[in-house]
């Protein structure tokens, strides 16, 4: 505040370097001695409504009309205060129309200059709200993104939990080499599943590694009956895709086109960079869309597209159609970060 009051009393002190008259009936020298009297003026005017408005600010109101009066009240007798000392320091005390003239144009200057002071404040609690309110609101949408991914990524965890327990027990019993090497797998598989668990994003890579180990633990049931191929690039494993999305599909591929044939099948992965996107392909040689009774919108494909819309929005989409030579097509298409 005090600072504020010695800049104004600096600038009022200048409005007696513009005038005419100064200039054109006094030399340079007198203009300056002149002007250093005027802010000797206009600095003691200020300092002094300055402290009176601080020890007013002190006094506690409990309505803004008690406030307000008590400042008004504050800044006039800091004026006339500050008018009355200035006139005494000078050796011209003035009449009394004079001073409270004087001390009326500052009240005015002070008083805009607290009003001025008060609205800056209030918008700036206004904006710091906002801020808060802001930050309060992407943190709740956040909370509601990872309760719906949640609540969505329980329904499509894999299936064939309890068809793999009980192939281990039953190779336990009759040939425990494979049987140990198989639990072995399925207990890899856990540990990567219980890893991306509750989790938004994950990359591509911890994607083929769960889907790897998925695929690991079938082929120890399925044996030749399941073949897999896969084209990963390697420089495209760090990018993010949503935990489940590609192993639900080969998850659905196994489940309704390769595990239905008695011959089984092939199961290809790819995956590419297309501009700001990812897209990863999952295709099989199995019995098709019409054998899924489906028409690919099943539970575990519902879900998927569900949590795509979530995370994503409009930009991410999940593409489901037969093969011409038979078998199905999934394509799963992720906005990333912008092509170099």
């Amino acid at each position: 505040m005090l600072v504020v009051a010695a800049i104004l009393g600096v600038a009022l002190s200048l409005q007696y370097l513009v005038q005419p008259f100064v200039w054109r009936n006094w030399p340079p020298e007198e203009i300056f001695l002149g002007w250093l009297y005027v802010v000797r003026h206009c600095m003691v005017d200020a300092l002094v409504l300055a402290l009176a408005l601080l020890a007013a600010a002190r006094v506690p109101a409990r309505r803004g009309a008690a406030r307000v009066a008590l400042l008004g009240l504050a800044a006039f007798a800091g004026a006339a205060a500050g008018e009355g000392l200035a006139r005494g320091m000078d050796g011209d005390p003035g009449s009394i129309a004079e001073l409270l003239a004087h001390a009326t144009r500052w009240t005015v200057v002070a008083l805009a200059v607290v009003v001025v002071n008060a609205l800056w404040r209030r918008d700036r609690a206004q904006r710091e709200a906002l801020q808060l309110e802001s930050l309060r609101q992407l943190e709740l949408e956040e909370q509601l993104v990872r309760a719906r991914v949640g609540a969505l990524q329980s329904q499509i965890e894999p299936h064939f939990l309890f068809n793999t327990l009980g192939t281990i027990r039953r190779l336990q019993r009759v040939d425990p080499t494979p049987g140990s090497r198989l639990l072995t797998q399925f207990l890899d598989y856990l540990e990567r599943m219980l890893a991306m668990h509750g989790r938004v994003a994950v990359t591509l890579g911890d994607e083929m590694d769960l889907v790897g180990g998925y695929l690991a633990v079938l082929g120890a049931r399925m044996r030749e009956r399941l073949r897999v191929e896969t084209e990963v690039p390697e420089e495209l494993r760090a990018l993010p895709v949503p935990p489940w999305g590609v192993a639900t599909l080969v998850e659905n591929a196994v489940k309704h086109g390769i595990a239905p044939l008695e011959r089984g099948g092939l199961i290809r992965i790819a995956a590419r960079r297309d501009g700001d996107c990812l897209e990863v392909c999952v295709s099989d040689d199995g019995a098709g869309l019409d054998a899924t009774g489906s028409g690919g919108a099943g539970l575990g494909l519902s879900n998927v597209r569900a949590r795509l819309a979530v995370v994503h929005g409009p930009r991410a989409r999940l593409l489901v159609e037969g093969r011409p030579e038979g078998g199905v097509r999934a394509v799963l298409r992720v906005p990333v970060a912008a092509a170099p």
